[in-house]
């Protein structure tokens, strides 16, 4: 975590003065309450419902100026992606809990959504890297599908494991998820650590 003289707060960013790094000001969120600013869509098609929020809050800091691995420091990318995936994994926890629905009867269809979200954010942070604003600016992002989902599976984790006595299910599966060969490297690379570990500590005042 930087020194916070490095760092000015403004408009809800957080800007680092030696690099000029640009990251979410998760700090505004210590101490508030997920349910407080969430509104469950029950209606007619819960379903549907439920899986727009999900393409919504996945994709809510697709943003050039925060995924630009061209301008942003490497490691500042990765937290700007695990941290959104984490403020997303509290908000389906408490949405969830909201609709009160039966979660484990429909686990295979909470989590295909769930994954097709994570999936979704990335196709969409590289369709705007692509686009003609982008190309303009020179703006690159290079982080790796692979990359990328496991910090979507490490988010729930994170937020499942806090709940396990209720959510022991998702969290098996989830744990299974990670274990995939294609993942598994990831957990033991000292960047990665770091980038979770200082993005559960941001975050950690939240309550859901």
């Amino acid at each position: 975590h930087l020194p916070s003289k490095k760092i000015i707060h403004w408009c809800g960013l957080l800007i680092n003065t030696t690099n000029l790094d640009v990251s979410v000001d998760s700090s505004r969120h210590q101490g508030t309450r997920v349910a407080d600013s969430l509104t469950v869509h029950k209606g007619r098609q819960p379903g549907s419902n439920f899986r727009h929020k999900i393409l919504s809050m996945a994709t809510s800091k697709n943003h050039l100026l925060f995924m630009d691995t061209t301008f942003n420091s490497e490691f500042t990318v990765y937290s700007n992606i695990y941290e959104n995936f984490l403020m997303m994994a509290m908000k389906v926890v408490q949405y969830l809990k909201d609709w009160n629905t039966h979660t484990l009867k429909h686990r295979t269809f909470i989590l295909t959504t769930l994954k097709g979200g994570f999936l979704y954010s990335y196709r969409g942070l590289q369709n705007l890297t692509k686009g003609s604003l982008a190309d303009n600016i020179g703006v690159q992002c290079t982080v790796r599908k692979e990359v990328f989902l496991w910090f979507g599976y490490q988010a729930l984790r994170h937020v499942l494991l806090k709940k396990r006595a209720h959510w022991r299910e998702f969290y098996t599966e989830i744990e299974a998820e990670l274990k995939k060969p294609r993942y598994r490297s990831f957990a033991h690379q000292p960047k990665f650590v770091r980038v979770l570990r200082v993005g559960e500590q941001r975050l950690k005042g939240i309550v859901f």
